[in-house]
This record gives C-alpha cells, sequence and structure tokens, in this order.
C-alpha cells in the first residue's frame, strides 16, 4: 500500500474515491487508442468529449462530442492525452492549459512525454492547482532520478508501460510476422505509422511486380 493516506474507512468523512458515473472524460485526439478507450467506456454513464482538429463531428464514434481544446481542458473531470508527439502537439499541454482545468480535475498522459510541459506540470500540482495527474511518459525516458515529479504525493507515475500485460508480449511476435508476410504478398501491414505513404508504397510495388513466397 504505497499511497500516504490511511486506507478508506467505511463513512462518509473518511471515502476519498470518485466514481466515474457523471463525469465528463476529455480526450485530447480521437485516433486508434482514444477510440479503443471510448469502446471500452461505453455504459459507464460518462459524458465523454474529444478535441482533434482532424476529425469532424460526423465522423466520431457515437455518444462522443467534439469540442475545441480550450472547452475540453475546462469541463473535463479528467483529460487524457492520446496524441501522437509532433511539432504542433509539441507542449501542446503547458501552464495555460493545464490552468484551465478544475481544481477537482486529474490529468492522465498516455501519448508522448513531449505532449506535456513537464515544468508546468511540476508547478501546477505542486500548487495543488489540479487534484492530480497520472503520467506513464515522459521527455526523458526512463525519468531521471532527480525530477521534481518524483517528490510530488499527488502524481502517479509508471514507466511507459501501463499497457503492458502478459498476453501482449505473445502477440508481439505473431503481429511481427503477420505484417512481414502481408508485405510480402504486396498487402499493407497492418496500424501502419506514416498511412500516408501507403500510396506511393502501393504505386512501387505495382512497378515491382508483387512480391511471393
Amino acid at each position: 500500500w504505497a499511497d500516504p493516506r490511511e486506507r478508506p474507512r467505511v463513512d462518509p468523512a473518511s471515502a476519498w474515491a470518485q466514481m466515474a458515473m457523471g463525469k465528463t472524460l476529455g480526450l485530447i485526439g480521437c485516433g486508434r487508442i482514444a477510440r479503443g478507450i471510448i469502446e471500452r467506456l461505453q455504459g459507464w454513464s460518462m459524458r465523454i468529449i474529444t478535441a482533434d482538429p482532424f476529425v469532424k463531428a460526423d465522423a466520431l464514434p457515437p455518444n462522443v462530442e467534439l469540442v475545441d481544446f480550450d472547452t475540453l481542458m475546462k469541463s473535463s473531470d479528467v483529460v487524457c492525452a492520446t496524441v501522437a508527439l509532433t511539432p504542433e502537439t509539441t507542449h501542446l499541454v503547458d501552464d495555460r492549459a493545464l490552468r484551465l482545468m478544475k481544481r477537482e480535475a486529474f490529468f492522465i498522459n498516455i501519448s508522448r512525454g513531449g505532449v506535456v510541459d513537464e515544468v508546468a506540470m511540476e508547478r501546477v500540482l505542486r500548487e495543488r492547482r489540479i487534484a492530480g495527474a497520472a503520467l506513464d511518459v515522459f521527455r526523458i525516458e526512463p525519468l531521471p532520478a532527480d525530477s521534481p515529479l518524483r517528490t510530488l504525493d499527488n502524481c502517479f507515475l509508471t514507466p511507459h508501460l501501463v499497457g503492458h500485460t502478459k498476453s501482449i508480449y505473445g502477440a508481439m511476435a505473431p503481429a511481427a510476422e503477420e505484417n512481414v508476410m502481408r508485405i510480402f504478398a504486396g498487402e499493407a501491414p497492418l496500424y501502419c505509422k506514416n498511412p500516408e505513404a501507403l500510396e506511393r508504397w502501393r504505386a512501387r510495388t505495382e512497378r515491382l511486380g508483387a512480391l511471393s513466397i
């Protein structure tokens, strides 16, 4: 039991856990990971909003609202970053953005460390400007031993392993094999990181002739 607080007792005064029901979840980005989260939260009676300039409202999953970034930061009880790290998203979550959040809100980063300004995050958490944060990714990994984030009691840290289960390791080799076989067959690999290159890749494959084994 690593939490410095006492174990909660069966009375309203000592309870500190919160229910997800009725809360607003804000997803920064609405790509594959965000849509997986949305799918798993159906039936939890949460309001789910997202901010993504590349997604149109009519392309959203059911029961999800498209809002602008500032509205998401202001309205959410839990903010979760699920965007790729690009020049546009670097330090997207900065001091200004964090101070838009409710004081009782929590921030989760499962995207890339550079999306968050860690200096601003440490300052906002130390000031108790937001309730807390859970960070799985950092600008420098592993997180340096002298990082101020390690000194905070309202910041939960995991070493970029939050999605690594025993079963996922067993799935890595078959997934790699499938992608290699698809490429040999002239087919696009699954979950391509740079889908914008697929059209040029297909054209090149057609010129060279589809490979087979």
